[in-house]
């Protein structure tokens, strides 16, 4: 086997495109927990642990998650035999240790936490816990992962001793809708597996419905205490924005049939076009944090 045949597997079984989604994320937290870019070396292990820590997390869940992918994404390496199913496993082993590793000079807490992110996700694909089969906790467990633990280890190693506990909250919840989003393209293989994700309780439609309505009411809070001064009132220029960005992105889906999910094919671009939608507005909050 060649050399980018071996580096084509890595990335179909790691799927590294959300270590990108974490990076991003983590500068976004420095900048609006410091209100700056003046990051620190701690930062840059904290990411270096989080992306190792994805990437282990993506080839322990594609091991337990065999029998999905023969059916929904069978091209996948487990299930084309691409790789040993022990391989990928040994792997996923890997990455968490040496995630691990990466926190050690940081501080005792924010290794803690990578322990239990490491802890959380053996659990959500390893039987017979598996949180992803139980109700709803496969949102949460993503919004945890991609959204609580890095905000909460951003802030341990930041020089700020205040919690910003709303942005905190926001930025859960924008995590949440990611991973809801995200189980929008698994929805009829997860269905007839029993896995309980938000789609499969509630419908692709109702789902995509679910996703604006949380994502528009979140944006609300922000941009109302953004009025009252609990938050900064640079705050009320992106939640606003962010609104009407929303709000034209769900006239655009229903106009394009974008929430159309009876073709596979269109799954994928229909999941990139949610997780792209929310990072926009992430973005719009980290400008108005170093510009405003």
């Amino acid at each position: 086997m060649n050399l980018i045949k071996k580096i084509k597997i890595f990335i179909d079984l790691t799927v590294p495109q959300y270590v990108a989604i974490t990076i991003f994320n983590s500068i976004l937290f420095w900048i609006i927990i410091n209100q700056n870019l003046n990051v620190n070396t701690n930062l840059l292990l904290v990411i270096l642990s989080l992306s190792l820590a994805i990437l282990g997390l993506n080839a322990f869940n594609q091991v337990y998650d065999i029998n999905i992918d023969k059916i929904s994404k069978p091209n996948r390496p487990i299930p084309s035999s691409k790789i040993k199913k022990e391989t990928a496993f040994y792997i996923s082993i890997l990455f968490f240790i040496i995630s691990i590793i990466f926190t050690l000079p940081t501080n005792i807490l924010t290794t803690s936490l990578m322990l239990l992110f490491i802890l959380i996700s053996i659990v959500y694909s390893l039987p017979p816990i598996r949180l992803k089969t139980k109700l709803g906790l496969s949102n949460l467990v993503g919004g945890t992962l991609y959204g609580a633990i890095p905000f909460i280890c951003v802030w341990l190693i930041s020089p700020v001793d205040h919690f910003p506990i709303l942005f905190f909250l926001f930025f859960y919840v924008l995590a949440i809708n990611i991973a809801t989003i995200k189980d929008l393209e698994d929805m009829e293989t997860e269905k007839q597996m029993n896995i309980k994700t938000i789609p499969v309780l509630i419908g692709n439609e109702n789902s995509v419905k679910l996703i604006f309505f949380i994502l528009i009411i979140t944006l609300l809070i922000i941009a109302i205490s953004s009025l009252i001064n609990l938050v900064d009132n640079k705050f009320i220029f992106p939640s606003t924005l962010a609104i009407f960005i929303s709000l034209i992105a769900y006239k655009l889906s229903k106009n394009y049939n974008i929430t159309n999910f009876e073709n596979v094919k269109t799954q994928a671009p229909i999941v990139n076009f949610g997780m792209g939608l929310i990072l926009i507005i992430e973005l719009l909050f980290g400008i108005a944090t170093l510009l405003i």
